[in-house]
């Protein structure tokens, strides 16, 4: 905010461009835990099957 007060508008668009672009780094890990998770619940939902989870599961593992 500073570039607007100082009438450098440009600087400003500038640096949240670069900040947009930005993406907070998420492991493969984290994805994979996240993903297992929600597996568990689909399963515990009953809507797939324990053997349709443990493949998946398997699957997920393989990329840790």
């Amino acid at each position: 905010m500073k570039w607007i007060s100082k009438g450098e508008p440009e600087k400003f668009v500038a640096e949240v461009r670069t900040r947009i672009g930005k993406k907070e780094s998420i492991t493969p890990s984290d994805d994979v835990y996240a993903q297992l998770e929600k597996l568990a619940a689909l399963k515990d939902k009953r809507v797939i099957t324990v053997s349709e989870y443990e493949q998946k599961k398997a699957l997920l593992l393989r990329r840790i």
